[in-house]
């Protein structure tokens, strides 16, 4: 007979964990107010898109694209800022939208584990920052 040894998981590290959070759907309670979650698309590479909306399908409303994967070092991007209040652990940043549309982008890089970019359509750049906030558990 055999014994069989179980090993205990393996912990995740902060950064592990943000980036396998969000790829998932988020608890409403760190959505902007009047977000609902829409569905998870997944992408190339290993990367997903989260996606919520604050209106039906059929009604003109805001969007939140909450985009998930890996990737190397994120830096600063031409036009964006840190935000070193939020920049504890990791390196946020806020600038434009990364498609060229209106709206902004905040990118939180968990490097080495990936990255995570909060891509708002008619979402306000400090709901951006709020809700980068409560993912990153800070007050």
């Amino acid at each position: 007979m055999t014994n069989v040894v179980y090993l205990p998981a393996p912990s995740l590290t902060a950064a592990e964990a943000l980036v396998r959070q969000t790829a998932e759907e988020l608890d409403a309670e760190l959505l902007p107010g009047g977000f609902f979650f829409v569905n998870v698309v997944d992408m190339d590479g290993g990367t997903t898109n989260a996606v919520y909306a604050d209106a039906p399908a059929q009604e003109q409303g805001r969007m939140l694209n909450v985009y998930s994967g890996p990737s190397g070092s994120v830096g600063l991007l031409e036009g964006w800022r840190e935000v070193p209040e939020l920049s504890t652990d990791f390196a946020v940043s806020v600038g434009p939208s990364l498609s060229g549309a209106t709206g902004t982008t905040v990118t939180i890089d968990a490097s080495p584990a990936g990255v995570v970019r909060l891509m708002g359509d008619g979402v306000s750049e400090q709901e951006l920052l709020d809700l980068a906030a409560r993912l990153l558990g800070t007050p």
